[in-house]
């Protein structure tokens, strides 16, 4: 898949994490690496010579993302009931196909978020819809000296011409044939907004439950 520099330059800023470090698959080992991360790795990703994964979740707190992380046979239906619920709160989510054949499934904010917001918004959409799957960040806030959780990236050039790792149209899922002109365009909401969702979602968790009248 071609790409420009102007889209090695999107691509770095959509997806976006800690600058001081990030996740490598290197000789069938993951492992973190502590060193600054430059458009050089989103290069060699985007290459295909690299497996490269970010860390998403910033040291103030904050994230430019939230991803769900969905695996399994009941994946691609789990997403979908997800994609159902956010639509109710015109929320716009971008659908991928991931390299195990599951999905993720991306929120893109303007600005750097508080991950326990951007978190509380997903796991409103996860219980609405009754399913499960794994929330990155997948902290509120790091430990001391602490990195959080990486995840892999979507448009990896190993992956990309196996079908994996694309952007896909949420009903049909099918992959879009223009992938860089799909990024450019992802919608991204300003952080007010996830404030007033995540405000509704603790007002729905911190709903008393009604007492029972049946005897």
């Amino acid at each position: 898949m071609k790409w420009t520099v102007s889209d090695l330059e999107w691509f770095a800023r959509v997806f976006q994490g800690r600058t001081d470090a990030f996740g490598v698959l290197q000789a069938g080992r993951i492992f973190a690496v502590r060193r600054p991360l430059s458009l050089v790795q989103y290069w060699r990703y985007l290459e295909g010579t690299l497996r490269l994964g970010v860390y998403p979740l910033l040291p103030d707190g904050s994230t430019y993302f939230l991803a769900l992380d969905f695996d399994g046979p009941e994946a691609e239906r789990a997403a979908d009931a997800v994609l159902d619920r956010a639509s109710r709160h015109h929320v716009a989510l971008c659908r991928e196909i991931s390299k195990s054949r599951g999905g993720h499934l991306w929120l893109f904010f303007s600005e750097p978020v508080p991950a326990r917001e951007a978190r509380s918004v997903g796991r409103m959409l996860l219980a609405e819809a009754g399913v499960n799957a794994e929330i990155f960040p997948k902290q509120d806030v790091l430990s001391e000296d602490g990195l959080g959780n990486f995840i892999w990236l979507p448009l990896s050039g190993e992956s990309v011409p196996m079908g994996k790792t694309v952007f896909v149209e949420p009903s049909s899922h099918q992959p879009y044939a223009d992938q860089w002109g799909f990024l450019h365009r992802i919608p991204q909401v300003h952080p007010r907004e996830i404030s007033i969702l995540s405000s509704q979602a603790r007002a729905v968790q911190d709903r008393p439950i009604p007492a029972r009248t049946d005897g």
